[in-house]
């Protein structure tokens, strides 16, 4: 009975559509192949994927899987050279999409795009030893959270949050001007390492600020012939989850910080993100009958946390969620001491009159030159702190996009919770 069992699970991890690394002869009816690839990559520097391809002569065929959902697409094609062109195969024959790249030596890019030849997307990967070994590509990017200070100018900080290496957004703060800049960049592609930001505050709007950046260290030109130079006070490096398939995907880019383990209260947060994302990608994928349906490739799920406050104590900010089949966002808060463990409603740092209750629009409305913020269409909420007092957000602008509120002045209306001692500290940290 134990022989036939073993037998039996022998055959399941063997099967085609397990993940499993097919042996070329099944490929090729019988036939010896010349050549067999293993492959391990990267989707748009973001979706991990293997692939195991047989070549007879200029023929090729195969396989990819798409790693977290745990499906296989076939593929057959030729090569011409060290270029490739794979065609994308469903189980009844039906073509999926295009792929076309090229592998030379150990390195293998392609552009995805549908059957009629719209672009969906970037491979890259390298060839590797083993079907197991391909499982863990290692990371396109290095993506993180800087902070960046500097004797030179003491009484400035620039917070610069890297989603990867050909962009980045972030906060630049003055305390002797008592003035915060949010501020948004890119690296052109000749240039190494060097950003040119653009101020998205108002006012002003459309100052220009250019970081050459080396390492951990930021020099920065506000001034003609005048420069800055900067250093990594802190780093926090951003964790990925993702999930993707010919359907659907998504992904959740998040800060690794605070303590280790399951017990970290924003890994929690983020935990509860990939639960909802789970259950939408799994809809999604019922909902357009599997592999059958052709679509272009695209993040159909994304979430993100863009800073707003970073301190010795406190990392703040919001996880903007995206969803790209409706086209819907919402926006998620997070107040989170790292150093104690604990995430903070806005509510437990300040308390509000009874007339005004969580109403933040009524709040902003009672400031003066509210007017100046655009505030007459807006509905704002998922408050944080920020460096000169409140960030409040609307659920649908983008990033850079959205409107601000922030004040270095009493926020009427509003009484800060002085006199708990944690709450003190940011009373002092934020005036």
């Amino acid at each position: 009975m134990m022989r036939y069992l073993a037998f039996f699970l022998f055959i399941i991890v063997y099967l085609p559509g397990y993940g499993q690394l097919t042996g070329c002869k099944d490929l090729w009816e019988g036939a010896a192949s010349d050549r067999q690839y293993v492959i391990g990559g990267w989707v748009d520097g973001t979706h991990a994927y293997r692939m195991f391809l047989c070549r007879k002569g200029d023929e090729v065929r195969g396989y990819y899987e798409m790693i977290n959902a745990k499906k296989n697409t076939d593929v057959e094609g030729f090569f011409k050279g060290d270029s490739i062109f794979l065609a994308e195969y469903s189980k009844n024959q039906r073509v999926l999409g295009m792929i076309r790249g090229i592998l030379a030596g150990t390195v293998f890019t392609a552009d995805l795009s549908s059957p009629s030849g719209v672009y969906s997307g970037k491979m890259e990967g390298l060839t590797v030893g083993s079907w197991a070994e391909a499982k863990t590509p290692e990371p396109m990017e290095d993506p993180a959270i800087i902070v960046y200070s500097g004797t030179a100018n003491p009484d400035e900080s620039i917070v610069l949050s890297f989603p990867n290496d050909y962009s980045c957004k972030g906060i630049f703060n003055n305390t002797n001007m008592k003035n915060t800049f949010y501020l948004s960049g890119k690296r052109p592609d000749n240039i190494e390492r060097q950003y040119t930001l653009t101020s998205f505050t108002l006012p002003p709007s459309g100052a220009k600020l250019t970081c050459m950046l080396n390492g951990e260290i930021l020099t920065q030109s506000t001034l003609p012939g005048k420069t800055y130079t900067m250093t990594a006070d802190k780093v926090i490096p951003f964790g990925l989850m993702e999930k993707s398939d010919r359907l659907a995907s998504y992904e959740i880019h998040y800060p690794i910080i605070g303590i280790k383990g399951k017990e970290n209260e924003l890994t929690k947060c983020v935990n509860d993100i990939r639960n909802d994302f789970d259950s939408l990608f799994d809809i999604h994928l019922k909902n357009n009958h599997g592999e059958e349906h052709v679509f272009t490739r695209a993040g159909t799920l994304a979430a993100w946390f863009e800073p707003s406050y970073v301190s010795e104590h406190w990392l703040c900010g919001h996880f903007i969620i995206q969803n790209n089949d409706n086209n819907a966002s919402r926006i998620i808060p997070v107040n989170y001491n790292y150093k104690k463990n604990k995430l903070v409603n806005i509510e437990d740092l300040i308390s509000l009159p009874k007339s005004i209750g969580d109403g933040w629009n009524t709040i902003i409305a009672m400031q003066p030159g509210a007017n100046e913020f655009s505030t007459k269409n807006a509905s704002f909420g998922a408050p944080v702190l920020a460096y000169r007092g409140i960030l409040l957000s609307t659920d649908y602008d983008r990033i850079f996009d959205r409107q601000l509120y922030q004040t270095d002045k009493k926020i009427k209306g509003i009484r800060w919770k002085w006199w708990k001692p944690e709450y003190w500290m940011i009373k002092i940290q934020q005036f």
